[in-house]
């Protein structure tokens, strides 16, 4: 029982650490992250490096909450790419 339990724990954690590899690595890529909306900010330097820094300590346990957002990111950037 207790195994089981263990296994599918460690499952969601790489999954997890996978996930958060995905949105880091399009936040490099795009500059968006899964929190911001349609305005085009400018985010002063620290506060990029407190959203990796967060999304990797945080994220792998977390990402469930997010998943609308997460499958969503790579087809906002593209609309807004064919858009412009």
């Amino acid at each position: 029982m207790f195994e089981t339990l263990t296994y599918l724990l460690s499952a969601y954690a790489v999954i997890g650490i996978f996930v958060t590899l995905y949105v880091i690595a399009l936040y490099f890529i795009t500059g968006k992250t899964i929190f911001e909306s349609d305005q085009n900010e400018v985010m002063p330097f620290r506060y990029k490096v407190s959203y990796v820094f967060i999304m990797f300590l945080m994220f792998p346990y977390f990402y469930i909450a997010f998943i609308q957002e997460i499958k969503s990111l790579r087809d906002n950037h593209r609309l807004k790419e064919k858009s412009a």
